[in-house]
């Protein structure tokens, strides 16, 4: 196991967990939210962020575009359920 410094905010320890091959998982205390961030051939660069719903069960999915100054949202939806996995191991 890599040995990592815990950070102190959900969302940094879902990184340290996919950094970490997903051995660092348990110590998220919070339901996390991440973002994944593409860059298309034309150099266009997009994410999709997806964070817990506060009021219901269910994950918000955001679709984002960069403007050159700001993520601008192109949609927004509500998801049943989210599964993240990196080389095979499942984070979330």
């Amino acid at each position: 196991m890599t040995e990592t410094t815990t950070p102190a905010d959900p969302v940094s320890m879902v990184t340290v967990a996919i950094a970490d091959g997903g051995t660092a998982i348990e110590e998220v205390q919070s339901p996390p939210c991440f973002t994944i961030e593409v860059e298309h051939d034309d150099t266009t660069q997009r994410r999709y962020r997806f964070e817990p719903r506060q009021e219901h069960s269910g994950w918000w999915r955001y679709d984002e575009e960069w403007t050159g100054t700001s993520w601008e949202c192109n949609d927004r939806e509500c998801v049943r359920s989210v599964s993240l996995t990196v080389d095979g191991g499942s984070i979330i």
